[in-house]
């Protein structure tokens, strides 16, 4: 009897106190999912956006939702870094995560240990960006960071300017990130978007993967369309060293035509399809440092009056190959500190064969040994005294050795004695060639 009573006292206890209980939860739970605003805010977080970065900000609104997270809407960002270049930088919508719990046991020092770990990085982000970044996951005050648990942003776009040769656009980018919640830091993540351009070559619709940890940027996988081809790419970047440590690119089926006509006050037509292979070896990421092999492939490329072929060697000798065809042009490349080293780089067309040999520095000069074979059939369009002086094979082909040098707009083609005494190699390949196409047709 007394027990029941004391049990339905309990039952009928927890009725009046639990219902309440229930709601006040839910009213928490649906209070943390509400979004705050107010101008006053947004103010607010633009001038502590504006201290982190040290920049010029903009700032649209600030959403504060306790249970989710701050998102900053129509964010612009003007960052100066060297050399008079500015990085120029717009976020339609930019979401932050945070670890409540985490964000109310920082909250003391939280805003100091921010402040004192953007002091540190400001001044290495706008002399190398990548030293910086693999800073900030090593920095004891990065912990402060692990705070936001998510990051994603949406339609980022971003200009670097100020040079000719630094000019980066990014166009409506969207970026997931993941932290962890150790320390030190580590995050993982993926971009997808509309295109990026480099130095006026564009990808459209990029996408990659990434992970990466204070030493270490591990990019799984690059992939994009580039002029109706396909640009694939991987990479393992140390971050404190700011060194490739591993990494390739691959390009296929790339319309050369359309490469071409990208770049601005290009004179003549190159057209045709690419395919090229790269593979770097462990290098410094700077120019002079830089090592790698690959292969490069042409097909059905044509030339039309660029300027090697309007020059006064080319013109008044050879006339008929202002416009030039070729079925192949292949062979292998490497990557040295000074620059794109072509050996061997072979083009198989109706009125030239070639062998070139020579490099392609990257302040665009270049130097090659060129020898070529030219088909019978020309005879009549080369003056008779350069035809006769020109070595002949056994099929009655004309072959030669000249020497161009210069950059691509201002080239320099000569014939000198060293050179046309390698000619004889020409001729000797020439002769080798016809003969296992003849043993082909034989078979």
């Amino acid at each position: 009897m007394f027990q029941h009573k004391d049990d339905h006292s309990s039952t009928f206890l927890l009725g009046r106190i639990g219902a309440p209980l229930i709601m006040l939860t839910m009213l928490l739970l649906a209070a943390g999912l509400v979004p705050l605003s107010h101008p006053r805010m947004t103010r607010k977080a633009e001038r502590e956006v504006a201290n982190f970065v040290e920049g010029s900000v903009e700032l649209g609104s600030a959403v504060v939702t306790l249970l989710r997270g701050v998102t900053l809407r129509d964010l612009r960002i003007t960052y100066p870094l060297d050399d008079g270049r500015r990085l120029m930088l717009f976020v339609h919508d930019l979401h932050i995560g945070y670890r409540p719990l985490r964000l109310l046991s920082n909250r003391t020092d939280l805003r100091l240990r921010l402040k004192r770990l953007a002091d540190s990085l400001n001044a290495k982000i706008a002399l190398n960006p990548a030293v910086a970044v693999g800073e900030l996951f090593a920095a004891p005050d990065a912990d402060a960071l692990a705070v936001a648990r998510t990051v994603s942003i949406k339609d980022l776009s971003f200009a670097i300017t100020g040079s000719e040769t630094a000019n980066v656009f990014g166009e409506d980018l969207d970026i997931r990130c993941r932290i962890s919640r150790g320390f030190p830091l580590k995050a993982q993540g993926g971009l997808r978007g509309k295109g990026l351009s480099v130095l006026g070559y564009r990808l459209d619709r990029p996408y990659l993967t990434f992970n990466a940890s204070h030493s270490l940027l591990r990019i799984h996988r690059i992939d994009a369309r580039l002029y109706d081809g396909r640009f694939r790419a991987g990479l393992i970047f140390h971050l404190t060293d700011n060194a490739i440590r591993d990494g390739n690119l691959r390009l296929q089926g790339v319309d050369l035509e359309k490469l071409y006509r990208s770049r601005p006050r290009e004179i003549g037509r190159i057209a045709g399809i690419a395919d090229l292979r790269l593979k770097f070896k462990p290098c410094i990421l700077h120019q002079d440092s830089i090592f790698g092999s690959g292969y490069f492939e042409g097909r059905n490329i044509t030339l039309d009056g660029i300027p090697i072929l309007k020059t006064a060697v080319v013109a008044s000798s050879f006339p008929f190959l202002k416009r030039t065809d070729f079925e192949h042009i292949r062979g292998p490349i490497t990557l040295t500190p000074q620059g794109v080293q072509c050996d061997s780089l072979e083009g198989w067309g109706s009125s030239l064969d070639m062998d070139v040999n020579g490099l392609v520095r990257f302040n665009a000069d270049f130097d090659f040994e060129v020898l070529g074979t030219l088909n019978s059939a020309y005879t009549d369009s080369v003056p008779p005294l350069i035809w006769q002086a020109m070595l002949p094979d056994s099929s009655g082909n004309r072959c030669f050795a000249c020497r161009i040098s210069g950059t691509f707009h201002h080239p320099f083609v000569s014939i000198d004695r060293a050179v046309r005494r390698r000619a004889v190699r020409g001729a000797i390949r020439s002769f080798g060639r016809n003969l296992r196409s003849a043993l082909g047709r034989g078979d």
